[in-house]
């Protein structure tokens, strides 16, 4: 059970290269297909991710959050979001990525990541990694961290944020342990090792090789439902 990449474009393997996104979901658990991450590494799926309801939720979620943080507090600046590419290498692992918002109140930073629909564990690894990236950078310390949620499909509040902490806190959640796993799994992906997929409900519901994937997450759904209606 693999994942056929026989018509798939090869990429050039000279380094692992994961968003900010992807790493936060492997090292949180959200995402464990280890298969999926190497296929990603080394071929282009030629998926392109378009979907309008996501688009705009999303813009809706970081008006907001502009307003928010402007409210709460005095003398901010805000950053470009063209100024905040940033990277960061592990190991062998290059990380990239773009925080949604970055200010600045008098020598400290803060960091929000805006996001629509409901929350999950990996956003606060992800919103965390974001600051991590963004304070060495620009050489100051992360003061405060936020995610925003903004779904109008919850009726009685349909823009939330929630207050994660400072630089202790970014130091807590991406310990070196989880340094250390991005390395394992860097080197694991680069090594010669056939990877076997991991399916589940998770893994495969965004993934890109979902369609080339025999392991694929429906299979196992057909032998569940041999028993839907068996009564016990």
């Amino acid at each position: 059970m693999t994942i056929d990449l026989q018509n798939s474009k090869k990429k050039h393997p000279n380094f692992v290269c994961l968003s900010v996104s992807a790493a936060s979901k492997f090292v949180s658990g959200e995402y464990t297909c280890k298969s999926g991450l190497k296929a990603n590494y080394f071929y282009k799926s030629g998926k392109v991710f378009n979907n309008p309801r996501w688009n705009l939720e999303h813009g809706l979620a970081l008006q907001e959050s502009i307003k928010f943080l402007k409210t709460n507090y005095k003398d901010i600046f805000l950053y470009d979001r063209e100024s905040l590419k940033i990277k960061m290498k592990i190991g062998n692992c290059w990380i990239f990525g773009v925080p949604d918002q970055v200010a600045r109140v008098g020598n400290k930073l803060i960091v929000l990541d805006a996001k629509s629909g409901e929350s999950k564990f990996y956003h606060r690894f992800q919103v965390s990694l974001y600051s991590l990236m963004i304070s060495r950078k620009l050489g100051l310390d992360v003061s405060e961290m936020y995610l925003s949620y903004y779904n109008p499909r919850n009726s009685n509040e349909k823009f939330n944020v929630i207050s994660l902490g400072g630089q202790d806190e970014i130091n807590k959640i991406w310990s070196n342990e989880h340094k250390k796993e991005l390395v394992e799994l860097t080197n694991l992906i680069l090594s010669d090792d056939p990877i076997v997929p991991t399916p589940n409900e998770n893994n495969c519901h965004y993934c890109d090789w979902r369609e080339k994937c025999t392991s694929k997450f429906e299979e196992n759904e057909e032998i569940l439902n041999l028993f839907a209606d068996v009564k016990l």
